[in-house]
């Protein structure tokens, strides 16, 4: 069994992971309140000086923001309506600070213009914090022997688009995609575009870090925002549009490395070739040019094969390990790289390395995992292919979370962050919520699972070793690459979320007992409902409906534990 004997992982999130486990943890009771608490909310607030500026005010700083996340649960409810879900549950959640008094819409509207947006970041930042178990599925790229014994938790970067009001102050700040010229002489898409990107936790699809901005924005500016944030034990999944030099040096002083598919343009000499079909190479700083380039160029092939002997005699750890101690790191780093074909795609794909007219193409992984033993290169070929799980991640907000709403509600850009931090706040509780239910019955041996066999077999070649080894400067930023070559339908079957059945009612009120056993009745027919609309699809995207249901449940009912 792959990874069997490594110890118990102790990798980042084990701490504050404990917080969600068991029974009686918070992400038991289904509800937003188990994981944004009054603490975290405080604390935002206090952080951003955004607290109330009178005493007794009806709309106080921390009723806006637990407003904001209720959106996300009814979108289809007004200001007024989710106020009121409000009131009711708050009564229900706890006695502190006790909150009822009627408010309107208008006051809801001046309240978020007077609440920084910095405050729902806060509270993101504050909650998102790994939570897969230590043997999750999926979750977990473990070393199958050799001098690297690390267990790593697989975490991919993407990005997703989200349409916004189409005001003029919103159209500014966040711009259009396209250059689509439209009736009124205006160009690019029909709405202006937020865009977000996020460092998600493969087997949860949990959200860990996010940064956002306008649709002008590259990808890989936002990015360079989140890798510092990354941990010692991770291991970062990226397709080609995110790797550049910059972007390597940063997860590599956050501790973490990474697999991620090499850009068409990248040069990367053969330095050593090792049994499994890999091979080390070297990223040189783009500012490195001439004979300099030349003489790093040595002293990386020098320093490649005395990592490799390192890992063979003393048994090193892998990593940069002793070939770091011989390069610079401000000027080189030694990578690994793994080409492997795939027969599922036709020839021609833009950015494809084509083989011949039978439908295969190359596809070339970068790695900072050096050792060929413990990371061979048939895993890290599978490894690559969990990127697409932050895709899936991205789907259960589309089809489950967000409804039918396909525009953000705000008219200035203030409120569209407030409303983007709060749906990202929202989706880290329920994805988190699905994981719990999901380690009941989920066992993880510590290697992803198998692509299907069309999906990748190591081969020998080397279509990025060029002896002309002139690189682009990588410190540029680069847009999303719209043509990659495995772009995935996300047009996936939506889970349906049904309104709640009305209790029918008695002509004399029913006794507690009476009312507790209706209540037992109607959620066990309810949960029925359920298994016969979520028959056939994916188990996860269930987990993540039933938590999503189980939320708005407790908004109106109080706390309830969530089904398993």
């Amino acid at each position: 069994m792959p990874g069997a004997g490594l110890p118990a992982p102790t990798g980042p999130g084990d701490q504050d992971r404990a917080r969600y486990a068991g029974p009686d943890g918070p992400l038991a009771i289904g509800a937003l309140a188990g994981v944004v608490d009054r603490d975290v909310v405080d604390t935002a607030i206090e952080n951003h000086h955004a607290g109330a500026r009178r005493a007794g005010g009806r709309l106080p700083p921390w009723v806006l923001v637990y407003l904001q996340l209720l959106m996300w649960l009814f979108p289809t409810d007004d200001y007024e309506e989710v106020a009121e879900r409000l009131t009711g549950a708050w009564r229900t959640w706890t006695d502190r600070d006790p909150w009822w008094a009627p408010v309107t819409a208008s006051a809801i509207s001046q309240g978020r213009t007077k609440l920084p947006w910095q405050v729902m970041a806060d509270v993101f930042t504050q909650i998102a914090v790994p939570v897969a178990a230590p043997l999750a599925a999926g979750s977990w790229l473990a070393s199958q022997g050799g001098a690297d014994q690390r267990r790593l938790l697989m975490v991919v970067i993407d990005g997703f688009d989200l349409d916004v009001w189409d005001s003029p102050t919103n159209a500014g700040f966040f711009g259009r995609s396209g250059t689509v010229t439209r009736a009124d002489g205006s160009s690019g898409s029909p709405f202006p575009k937020a865009r977000v990107v996020v460092i998600t936790e493969v087997g949860t699809h949990v959200p860990l870090h996010a940064a956002t901005g306008a649709i002008t924005t590259g990808e890989a500016s936002l990015a360079a925002q989140l890798y510092p944030r990354l941990q010692p034990g991770q291991v970062l999944l990226a397709d080609r549009n995110f790797p550049s030099w910059t972007a390597l040096g940063q997860v590599a002083a956050a501790g973490a490395e990474v697999v991620w598919r090499a850009r068409t343009d990248q040069r990367l000499p053969v330095l050593v070739e090792h049994a499994d079909g890999s091979y080390t190479s070297v990223i040189i700083n783009p500012e490195v040019r001439g004979t300099r380039r030349d003489a790093v160029k040595t002293a990386a092939k020098a320093a490649a094969k005395a990592a490799v002997e390192g890992l063979s005699a003393q048994g090193a750890a892998g990593g940069q390990g002793t070939a770091g101690a011989a390069l610079d790191p401000a000027q080189a780093r030694l990578v690994r790289v793994v080409d492997y074909e795939i027969t599922n795609r036709g020839p021609g794909t833009p950015g494809s390395v084509t083989v011949d007219a039978d439908e295969r193409e190359i596809i070339t992984v970068v790695t900072t995992l050096l050792d060929p033993v413990s990371f061979p290169a048939a895993l890290l070929a599978q490894t690559y292919h969990e990127r697409w799980e932050a895709e899936t991640g991205f789907a259960k907000v589309k089809t489950c979370l967000r409804d039918k709403r396909e525009v953000l509600r705000s008219r200035s850009p203030q409120l569209v962050l407030q409303e983007i931090w709060a749906l990202m706040i929202v989706h880290y509780v329920l994805a988190a919520t699905a994981a719990q239910a999901a380690e009941a019955v989920a066992v993880y041996d510590g290697a992803p699972p198998a692509p299907p066999a069309s999906h990748g077999r190591v081969i020998r070649t080397h279509p990025h070793d060029d002896h002309d080894d002139h690189e682009r400067d990588d410190h540029d930023d680069h847009e999303r690459d719209d043509h990659d070559d495995h772009e995935r339908d996300d047009e996936e079957r939506e889970v349906p979320v049904r309104a709640e059945a009305p209790t029918a009612s008695s002509t004399a009120p029913p006794q507690p007992d009476q009312q507790q056993q209706q209540a037992d009745r109607h959620r066990q027919q309810e949960r029925q409902d359920e298994d016969e609309e979520h028959e056939g699809l994916d188990p996860d995207r269930v987990r993540y409906s039933r938590a999503l249901r189980t939320a708005r449940r407790t908004v109106t009912d109080g706390p309830a534990s969530f089904p398993p």
